[in-house]
């Protein structure tokens, strides 16, 4: 009867030892919203955490008045930490189609500033069906073109996702990606 108390006891232990691990889980998560990215092929670290982002002036896009651009308000970002003072600038508004659908697309570049003024660049390409009141958004995958101070050599990509509209007219959007990791080159 012991033996069998033992075994038991051995099995109860196995079974909780590979349940699931909730970081694992997150783990998954972010690997699921990386799905899509194709950075470059240079060792990479993550870039993790969200932005809120407050417009700042405002274009045309067809018949629809679009931010031109967004100043980043606050957030944080792994390595960068506190984040605020960029911003992310369309440069133009062409209509396209996106599988089937008229859409409206803009290029644009942008900028994370660090707490220390460090500054990671980017760019990509904005997409957006205007039937669809803001659920119809695309934004293609970051780009990292470099940036200033520990960044200035940095590689990588990132994408936007799970947008929210907050009270004071701001949007938050959290980031994943991967990035060089300082002094990697």
């Amino acid at each position: 009867m012991k033996k069998l108390i033992f075994v038991f006891a051995i099995i109860c232990i196995g079974l909780i030892a590979c349940g699931d691990d909730p970081m694992i889980e997150e783990e998954k998560v972010v690997d699921n919203n990386l799905a899509g990215l194709d950075c470059p092929n240079v060792e990479m670290g993550p870039l993790i955490g969200n932005v809120i982002q407050l417009p700042y002036s405002f274009m045309k896009c067809g018949d629809n008045p679009y931010p031109k651009g967004f100043e980043d308000i606050g957030g944080n970002l792994t390595d960068l930490e506190n984040v605020s003072g960029g911003f992310i600038e369309f440069s133009n508004c062409n209509p396209g189609v996106y599988e089937g659908t008229p859409v409206y697309i803009a290029d644009y570049i942008g900028q994370f500033v660090a707490s220390n003024k460090d500054t990671v660049f980017y760019e990509g390409t904005f997409t957006f069906d205007p039937t669809t009141q803001g659920e119809g958004i695309r934004i293609s995958p970051s780009i990292i073109t470099g940036g200033t101070g520990k960044w200035e050599e940095a590689e990588g990509c990132f994408k936007f996702y799970d947008f929210t509209q907050l009270n004071d007219g701001s949007i938050q959007a959290s980031i994943v990606g991967k990035i060089t990791p300082p002094g990697v080159k």
